[in-house]
């Protein structure tokens, strides 16, 4: 006799799979607030936070960020980001979004 699975056996499984998607949109919801509000540095003036990818393990996480403005304000903006991201990791990785610690890539 075989037995066919039900939506009840396959919801953690369906539920699993889409935690790193879950993960990525809490975190760019909060980078966005951090770089857009709290950090007051005028280079950032101009960065839009686009998407993050968090891995399947939830322990790494890319950053993609838009910048206005020529080669010199990118390179400027991304040079601050870069400069805040050990100071903001704490925040980003707060007990409130995720459990595990996760390493930014910008």
């Amino acid at each position: 006799m075989h037995l066919l699975p039900t939506a009840h056996c396959l919801l953690p499984t369906v539920l699993a799979m889409h935690r790193p998607e879950r993960v990525a949109d809490i975190l760019r919801e909060e980078i966005s607030q951090i770089v857009g509000y709290e950090l007051e540095d005028p280079r950032l003036g101009m960065v839009t936070v686009t998407d993050v990818r968090v891995s399947d393990n939830g322990r790494d996480a890319q950053v993609f960020v838009t910048v206005a403005g020529d080669e010199k304000e990118h390179a400027s903006a991304l040079a601050a980001l870069r400069h805040a991201l050990p100071t903001c990791a704490n925040k980003w990785a707060s007990p409130s979004t995720c459990r595990a610690h996760h390493t930014f890539i910008l």
